[in-house]
């Protein structure tokens, strides 16, 4: 319990600014589309989601088809990209039909100087170690996907965060509930 409460009060410390108030602006930003096949975009859960070169990148996640209570999960690998087109009436546009290397929801993901990196996560055949940066590259409106270094094992549902040049990866499960820090170094500066 004393470890629990410790990793709460550290998450907490990273995201809390201690130097005021923090003034927010919702927009509402264009629909999600629909995955690849389908008509409608019945939301995503578990998707790995970040920043690269002010795109807004989407990849992975699942979902249970309709009928919901009597369908499997489902896990998916399209890749969304929102980016901002400042000279047209629709400021924003999703980008799509990119795939990532196979289906994959429900790992940990941050954003870093260079891309996303997406840590871990499932599915339907069980639990990865794999980590891999997503970065967007704007002049040619594509994802470029990076093999990283892989967990020491396996890890589904962590939480992750970064300070200087290190993203660190916190609980998750194996199968059994992890409650240790991973540290995974990242070449360069990375955005907190």
């Amino acid at each position: 319990m004393k470890r629990q409460l410790a990793l709460t009060v550290l998450f907490c410390g990273l995201v809390c600014s201690a130097s005021g108030q923090v003034a927010l602006e919702w927009t509402e930003l264009p629909e999600l589309p629909p995955q690849s096949g389908a008509t409608i975009q019945p939301g995503l859960a578990g998707a790995f989601v970040g920043i690269s070169n002010n795109a807004l990148i989407v990849a992975g996640g699942a979902t249970f088809p309709q009928p919901v209570w009597e369908s499997d999960q489902t896990w998916h690998d399209d890749i969304y990209v929102l980016i901002r087109d400042s000279d047209v009436d629709e400021p924003y546009r999703w980008i799509t039909g990119q795939k990532l290397e196979r289906p994959v929801a429900f790992g940990a993901s941050v954003s870093t100087d260079q891309g996303v990196v997406c840590i871990g996560g499932n599915d339907a055949e069980g639990t990865h170690s794999d980590v891999f940066l997503l970065r967007w590259d704007p002049e040619y409106e594509r994802v470029i996907q990076e093999s990283l270094p892989s967990l020491p094992e396996p890890r589904a549902h962590p939480g992750a965060a970064v300070i200087g040049d290190t993203v660190y990866l916190a609980g998750g499960t194996t199968g059994s509930p992890r409650y240790g820090l991973t540290e995974l170094l990242v070449a360069g500066p990375v955005q907190g």
